[in-house]
């Protein structure tokens, strides 16, 4: 099995499974079931969801999320953590029931199943956690891949299932699969984080603040810090980026002192993460008086190359100027192209037309466009 291990990023991986799937499906075939093994808080469980989306659209079904029992025209999801798979859910004895008569003793045993299990349909069962699960565990989930079926239960034949699992150095309690479960994976993708992944797929569409956007893509190591942080400390990793993104948004966190500010960003996503963001966020509040980019792009004073952490600083400023007013979106992209390097603009552009679409109907950016650099 080792041999049919992929690195890989979220993106990457999305767009094979999908691919995969629906040639497969075409041809009548369910039993593609691919695993992302990959650090805590990487994106997994995030990117499945998104592939049923993907996968509901191409059937021209409606997503149901949390859903193991859809209705004509849906497409169910459903996830379970195989971590935490009792006896019961896996349609072991449940109930014995002894009844005596005259000639004999008869035992009656009824099985039950976790209600999470799908009955019938179409869609998606995720099976999580994986390698935190028992062998009883991993024993029933390769018994639903291999015969879809187990104990009396029988698994849809439209239902596709897909894993997850952390690795065993990602101190989660992961261990090794049981060989008969690896045997049955038909792609194991091996996730490394990457930021380019991470931003343009995840964080700009869901609103990740632009601040953190900066720092991520100025210092993308700052991403995923587990192996820099000592065993005991908080790390950070894609998750806890989010999770900090989404405090930092709130008017109570902004009015903190800088003090306090650093204690909540440490105990959200680590010292390493913390020490820089808040470096980073003076930058912001230190930079060049953003009316003279606005007013006169074209001739406010130039940040040199050598300074990128101040130019990102900037590019973060104009993004936030312009989420309050749409109309600063021509000279503040203006202002970003006189660095002579399109990431910036590239970059800036794709946020703020997440948080403002109309600005798509702009010339500043059909200029864009015609210039290729989006």
């Amino acid at each position: 099995m080792n041999d049919n291990i992929i690195p890989t990023n979220i993106s990457q991986a999305t767009e094979e499974i999908v691919g995969i799937w629906e040639e497969e499906i075409s041809n009548g075939n369910y039993d593609y079931v691919p695993c992302l093994r990959g650090g805590r808080g990487c994106g997994k469980t995030y990117a499945f969801e998104m592939m049923a989306k993907t996968m509901a659209e191409k059937k021209g079904l409606k997503f149901i999320g949390k859903c193991s029992f859809p209705k004509k025209g849906e497409f169910g999801y459903q996830i379970i953590t195989a971590s935490t798979l009792s006896a019961m859910d896996m349609g072991l004895p449940d109930i014995e029931k002894i009844n005596i008569t005259k000639d004999r003793e008869q035992k009656i045993v009824e099985f039950a199943f976790s209600l999470l299990l799908p009955i019938g349909g179409s869609g998606m069962l995720f099976f999580d956690e994986v390698g935190q699960g028992g062998d009883d565990a991993q024993k029933f989930i390769t018994q639903i891949i291999e015969a879809r079926y187990f104990n009396g239960y029988v698994f849809p034949k439209e239902w596709l299932v897909c894993m997850a699992t952390n690795r065993t150095k990602d101190r989660a309690s992961s261990r090794a699969m049981i060989s008969p479960l690896e045997d049955r994976i038909s792609s194991m993708y091996d996730l490394e984080v990457d930021h380019a992944s991470w931003i343009n797929d995840f964080a700009i569409p869901n609103g990740v603040h632009s601040d953190i956007l900066s720092l991520v893509q100025l210092m993308p190591n700052l991403l995923d810090t587990f192996d820099a942080t000592p065993i005991g400390n908080k790390s950070c990793s894609p998750r806890t980026v989010t999770k900090w993104s989404n405090l930092y948004k709130l008017n109570f966190i902004q009015g903190l002192d800088d003090n306090t500010m650093r204690r909540k960003c440490i105990e959200t996503v680590g010292k390493i993460f913390a020490e820089e963001f808040m470096s980073f966020r003076n930058l912001i509040k230190n930079a060049p008086d953003h009316n003279l980019i606005l007013n006169d792009p074209d001739n406010a004073p130039l940040i040199e190359a050598h300074d990128s952490d101040v130019r990102y600083a900037v590019t973060s400023l104009l993004i936030r100027l312009v989420s309050k007013d749409a109309s600063h979106f021509d000279n503040a992209v203006k202002y970003l192209s006189r660095f002579e390097v399109p990431e910036y603009v590239v970059f800036a552009s794709k946020i703020m037309v997440q948080q403002n679409p109309d600005l798509t109907h702009t010339k500043a950016y059909t200029k864009i466009v015609n210039d290729n650099v989006l």
